[in-house]
């Protein structure tokens, strides 16, 4: 398979998406795709690393990174792009918030996590 070399710049937004449409091409195990999106990737030029939140995650990761990497190139075009597999420590800047209201608090977790969004669809549950 030849390599793309263009390097197409690409933003947070359009990796959320490429990493989405990976996970619903790709249909790999749950656990990796809850680890794709658990955590906002993080973008240094074509540095892309992919933030997990424990050693099992990473190491399912891993075995798959490749697989991941070859279909961001394509996606975003973009051949430079590196791809690193990191654990998230929970040392980033928090911003404190006040909540008002139960929904503030449970779009503050959604902005955290998106994952909470879809298992609150999942489980039926209510927000308010």
């Amino acid at each position: 398979m030849e390599e793309n070399n263009n390097s197409t710049p690409f933003d947070t937004e359009q990796l959320v998406t490429a990493l989405d449409r990976y996970i619903a091409e790709m249909n790999p195990e749950k656990s990796v795709a809850i680890a794709l999106k658990s955590r906002a990737p993080l973008i240094e030029e074509e540095k892309i690393s992919i933030r997990v939140d424990n050693s099992l995650q990473k190491a399912q990761v891993e075995t798959i990174k490749v697989s991941i990497r070859n279909f961001l190139v394509k996606v975003l075009n973009n051949g430079k792009i590196q791809l690193d597999i990191d654990l998230y420590d929970g040392q980033q800047k928090e911003e404190k918030t006040l909540f008002v209201t139960t929904k503030d608090k449970y779009e503050h977790f959604v902005k955290l996590n998106p994952v909470i969004e879809e298992m609150t669809r999942l489980f039926d549950l209510e927000t308010e």
